[in-house]
């Protein structure tokens, strides 16, 4: 991968309307600046880059291409995903047709790193055409960041005051000006690749849990009722728990699991029972491995029902 197949992708769009792909550049060490420049040179009217003069930003804090975006909608594309043929005119003509909406997303096609094997879809459900911040904050993230275009102005934040791992929370902020729309058509391949919360382990992993539980507060200050905060942050925090159990890391398990019940009385039969033996490694353990093992079974054998005509 070198990012040329996400570039082309964008650049063979086909719209009604003028478009401008703005790539970001960290002064990275793989080659990507070089690969920028030439799509530069041959699509001088489309695209443009932004070089950054050292390698201190990061992949999730190298947002000043959205803060150079200067069109009605932005939408954010991964250097190791695609975008499929239509995904930029579907969107803007749903945003089109639905003034109210911040932002929309769309399903996607789950690839291997090797781009060789499609291993599903993404969300494997479909979530309704229209939803919210609530069940943005009760559901967690239900969709790929790679498959979001949103509505320029419902960006009334400065990403450089925003946690380094902002997905979430420019979520967040973004679904407080409006509703959220999806598109259940497939649009875009997502690339499943090593890194971020895939691998993170031990204060890295914590770091992400933490930037996410920001975001949570930051619904809070936009307004949400104290209600959903707390409970989407309770269902949060669980899931976090049972994370570091399944990487056997105890103490992060611990540490996340008595955080769920400081969020008030929104705690589910699920987070009470984990709760409940969390000074018990070897069967808390078992208790969410059988879980694990339950959801993957009930996907299984949904794939394997008859669809209903």
């Amino acid at each position: 991968r070198d990012g040329r197949q996400c570039l082309q992708s964008l650049v063979d769009q086909r719209t009604d309307f003028p478009f401008q792909v703005i790539v970001g550049d960290d002064c990275s060490t793989d080659g990507t600046a070089a690969i920028v420049r030439e799509f530069i040179e041959r699509y001088p009217t489309i695209v443009c880059g932004i070089f950054q003069p050292t390698n201190t930003l990061g992949i999730t804090n190298n947002m000043d291409v959205h803060d150079a975006a200067r069109g009605e909608y932005v939408a954010h594309v991964d250097g190791d995903d695609y975008a499929l043929p239509g995904k930029l005119q579907r969107q803007a003509d749903f945003l089109d047709a639905h003034r109210e909406c911040s932002f929309v997303c769309h399903r996607v096609r789950r690839i291997s790193e090797d781009g060789s094997q499609v291993l599903g879809v993404l969300p494997e459900g479909r979530p309704p055409t229209f939803t919210s911040i609530e069940a943005l904050l009760h559901r967690y993230v239900f969709f790929v960041n790679s498959s979001k275009m949103y509505r320029r102005p419902a960006q009334p934040f400065d990403h450089r005051n925003a946690p380094p791992r902002i997905d979430f929370y420019s979520h967040v902020e973004h679904a407080a000006s409006g509703p959220i729309g999806f598109i259940g058509d497939i649009l875009g391949c997502y690339r499943i690749t090593q890194g971020g919360i895939t691998s993170a382990t031990g204060a890295k992993l914590y770091t992400l849990f933490d930037y996410t539980i920001d975001a949570f507060e930051r619904a809070r200050e936009l307004g949400v009722s104290e209600d959903v905060v707390d409970a989407g942050k309770a269902k949060y925090l669980v899931g976090a728990a049972c994370l570091c159990l399944t990487r056997d890391d105890y103490d992060g398990f611990r540490r996340y699991i008595a955080a769920s019940r400081l969020t008030g009385g929104h705690r589910s039969l699920w987070q009470s029972l984990v709760f409940g033996v969390r000074n018990h490694q070897r069967l808390a353990r078992a208790i969410v491995g059988l879980k694990e093992w339950a959801l993957v079974s009930a996907r299984r054998l949904q794939k394997r029902l008859p669809v209903a005509t």
